[in-house]
């Protein structure tokens, strides 16, 4: 049974986390780390990204993560994206006896990206989805990194996925000549359609 993703409304020593979105194991327990990552989301509402600065004294690049807010919706997403993830963690347990949803922060990068470059991209049909997934996780491992948990992963799309998905989209791409705001222009100028 895949885990389960739940929706609360739940006021904590005054602070509301309305919604706190749960992801429950087979056994009806939220695991910790993916608990406190939603907690995060419902309370404070941001994401941390990986941002690289120039260090002009030193000639190196210096990373950081910086925060970004996010709507509700895409919290919604990224849980349930984050929640498909901890299924496939509890399926490799039980195959390959690797770490299960409870150890989601042991995983590497290597484990990561063969998740999102070969096992999602054979069961989603639109990149815009495969994106949405990395985005979730990306967003989930910058905020273990933010915690001091882990290490941050670079988490990437294959070049060679991103044209799989490309040719799996059964939707008809069109060559845009004139810009949304030009077409809008055109059709305001004219006074018949």
């Amino acid at each position: 049974m895949p885990p389960q993703v739940e929706k609360l409304s739940l006021s904590y020593h005054g602070h509301l986390l309305d919604p706190l979105w749960l992801i429950l194991d087979q056994q009806s327990s939220p695991p910790i780390l993916p608990l406190m990552f939603s907690t995060h989301l419902s309370r404070h509402g941001v994401v941390y990204e990986a941002r690289e600065v120039a260090d002009e004294s030193s000639r190196r690049r210096i990373s950081s993560l910086m925060e970004r807010e996010v709507s509700d919706a895409t919290i919604r997403s990224y849980i349930y994206s984050l929640a498909k993830f901890l299924s496939y963690l509890e399926e490799c347990q039980v195959h390959h006896q690797t770490p299960g949803m409870h150890e989601s922060s042991a995983c590497s990068a290597r484990f990561v990206n063969h998740y999102l470059n070969h096992i999602l991209a054979n069961e989603l049909d639109s990149s815009q989805s495969l994106n949405t997934h990395r985005s979730a996780l990306i967003a989930y491992y910058n905020w273990l990194t933010y915690m001091e948990i882990s290490p941050r992963l670079e988490l990437k799309i294959d070049r060679r996925t991103r044209q799989f998905m490309a040719e799996k989209n059964k939707k008809q791409n069109y060559i845009q000549y004139v810009s949304r705001y030009q077409r809008n222009e055109l059709l305001n100028a004219c006074e018949t359609l």
